[in-house]
C-alpha cells in the first residue's frame, strides 16, 4: 500500500474483494467526512484504519426490496408448514 494524496485525503490503496478500496485514516476521516461520504455515494469504499489496522468500512448502500428477502420461501413451497389459526370471537374489552 502506497500513500497517496486523493481529494486532499491522505489515502492508501489496497484490494478487498476484488476491488480496489481506499484506506483513510481516522483523523483525515474526520476532518473530511463529508467528501468520504461523496465517494462512498459514487460507489466507492472507504476502509477507516486506526495505527494502519481497519475499523470501520463505508460501503454504499444497496436497496433491499421485500419480495427479494422472501424469494427463497417462494422457491419451495413446500417446505413452509403454515397453520391458519382457528377463528375465535373477539375478546369483551373493559369500558374506562
Amino acid at each position: 500500500m502506497y500513500p497517496t494524496w486523493a481529494e486532499g485525503i491522505l489515502t492508501t490503496w489496497s484490494f478487498y474483494g476484488g476491488f480496489l478500496m481506499r484506506h483513510v485514516q481516522v483523523t483525515e476521516a474526520k476532518a473530511a467526512f463529508s467528501g468520504l461520504l461523496a465517494a462512498v455515494e459514487a460507489g466507492e469504499t472507504v476502509a477507516i484504519t486506526r495505527r494502519g489496522r481497519v475499523i470501520a468500512r463505508l460501503v454504499p448502500d444497496s436497496p433491499t426490496m421485500a419480495a427479494d428477502v422472501f424469494q427463497p420461501f417462494w422457491d419451495h413451497p413446500e417446505e413452509i408448514d403454515l397453520v391458519v389459526p382457528d377463528e375465535r370471537p373477539p375478546e369483551p374489552v373493559a369500558t374506562l
